[in-house]
């Protein structure tokens, strides 16, 4: 399971009704791991929103006032999206803010704040591991940006 998934989720297993996962805790305590995007609902929704532009508004103006918080960021960032993205399941949702709580904790808020595409924030998503456990999260490879620069997607951990 990746990391951010378990800060994300009800943090002591909780059960279906407890928490932001809306009763993915399967998925935490020993069920299938990832693929929470790979769905055609999900894919769907993700091909009609414009989902950088709803990531960063949410990850930098609607829920600016959690970022000393990681975990009550993380559901922030959720939640909205699910708001914003019309048909978007709750489950792919987490995957979006787990990136976003990765970011926090690696530092890498910074650079990403304004261009969550640009290199900078991609290398150093990369090199903290947040994007290898994006895609496991999503079960879609790649990052959500188009085309160059392309980046070596690594764990080094």
């Amino acid at each position: 399971m990746p990391d951010f998934l378990t800060r994300v989720v009800d943090p002591g297993g909780g059960g279906a009704g407890g928490g932001l996962d809306g009763g993915i805790d399967s998925g935490v305590d020993g069920g299938v791991d990832g693929g929470w995007c790979d769905n055609l609902p999900d894919l769907e929704a993700l091909a009609a929103a414009n989902v950088s532009s709803v990531t960063a508004l949410c990850t930098g103006l609607v829920c600016l006032n959690t970022l000393g918080n990681t975990v009550l960021h993380q559901q922030c960032v959720s939640a909205c999206l699910e708001q914003n993205i019309s048909g978007l399941s709750s489950e792919c949702a987490v995957c979006y803010a787990g990136v976003a709580g990765c970011a926090l904790d690696a530092l890498c808020y910074g650079v990403c704040q304004f261009n969550t595409c640009g290199l900078q924030c991609l290398n150093c998503l990369s090199f903290a591991g947040c994007l290898i456990e994006f895609e496991a999260c999503r079960g879609i490879p790649g990052t959500v940006c188009d085309g160059p620069p392309d980046i070596p997607i690594t764990d080094n951990q």
